[in-house]
């Protein structure tokens, strides 16, 4: 697969999760390694969007640079 085609993937994948915000969550991808950057609200979600990125075909590496940053009654 193409870095493209997998960096489709797993932002496919993020919109389909119930888990994941996927509009804060960036991917970039270079060759099989992937960068996700961006805010989270949770380590939940810090890990599971870690786990997607790994569940895409073609990922031989996740760099995880998400950081949580807690959101108080949703402010």
């Amino acid at each position: 697969m193409t870095a493209a085609k997998v960096e489709t993937a797993i932002r496919d994948s993020f919109e389909r999760s119930a888990l994941l915000d996927a509009k804060k969550i960036e991917v970039e991808t270079s060759g099989s390694k992937v960068t996700l950057t961006g805010k989270v609200r949770n380590h939940a979600e810090r890990e599971e969007a870690e786990r997607v990125a790994w569940a895409a075909p073609g990922v031989y590496s996740v760099d995880n640079e998400l950081t949580v940053e807690w959101s108080w009654f949703g402010e």
